[in-house]
């Protein structure tokens, strides 16, 4: 732990080479250092418990909470919209052209956040790799 206390000190945290991170606490939370903006990269949470003197080390990966949470409230937007269109529709004859509010907005809706994701998830589909082999290398030096 000590070693990502190095690398990882000062306020806003460090960079070694191709990744960047942060100490919290007993914990560390590290990123692959990119040049452009994307919010669903992977994080990966460390934890490191003393256990008689054996270091365990513990990593959690994963896209950040927050973006974790707009996915959900989008999707579960996007799920209530759908429903309620339905019930609106069963309930009675919709006015002609009124399916483009029950048909294209959704789909629109559904398709953009699928490829926000899917393609975003795609340029961070090498980051637990490369996160895990720093700190593998870092570890082991100790």
């Amino acid at each position: 732990m000590v070693r990502l206390q190095e690398d990882f000190s000062g306020l806003f945290g460090g960079e070694v080479g191709a990744v960047r991170g942060r100490m919290l606490g007993r914990e560390a939370r590290v990123v692959r250092r990119i040049f452009y903006q994307n919010s669903f990269r992977t994080v990966v949470s460390v934890s490191v418990a003393d256990n008689r003197g054996n270091a365990i080390v513990q990593t959690v990966a994963g896209v950040s909470m927050p973006v974790r949470i707009l996915m959900l409230a989008w999707f579960g937007f996007l799920l209530l919209f759908c429903s309620l269109a339905l019930q609106g529709v069963a309930g009675g004859s919709p006015v002609e052209g009124d399916w483009i509010y029950f048909v294209l907005v959704p789909g629109g809706m559904f398709l953009f956040g699928f490829a926000l994701v899917t393609g975003c998830r795609y340029l961070a589909r090498d980051d637990e790799a490369v996160i895990l082999a720093y700190l593998r290398r870092r570890l082991e030096a100790a």
